[in-house]
């Protein structure tokens, strides 16, 4: 994402909040990845591994296609030098 020049300091710390499809696709990927890694140093049955992995991936892509039916119509960004926050309409 490119750098946004903040309103308040005018430094380019400026960066947004994650969207409902971020979020989504870091469930469908990131978390069946992190649960397959750490199965090796768990004692959870293999069963229970699969369900997580299934679950998770499930619960992403239905936050994935719901963000795609209803799109985000306001995004929050912030400074992370002075604190400003400000809200933006796309």
């Amino acid at each position: 994402m490119a750098a946004a020049k903040c309103d308040n300091c005018g430094d380019y710390t400026y960066s947004s909040s994650y969207s409902t499809r971020s979020v989504g696709f870091g469930l469908m990927f990131l978390v069946p990845l992190i649960v397959g890694g750490a199965a090796s140093y768990t004692y959870i049955s293999d069963d229970m591994i699969v369900f997580l992995t299934l679950g998770s991936a499930s619960i992403g892509l239905l936050v994935v296609i719901y963000s795609f039916i209803f799109r985000q119509k306001k995004i929050e960004w912030s400074c992370s030098k002075c604190g400003f926050r400000q809200t933006h309409d796309y």
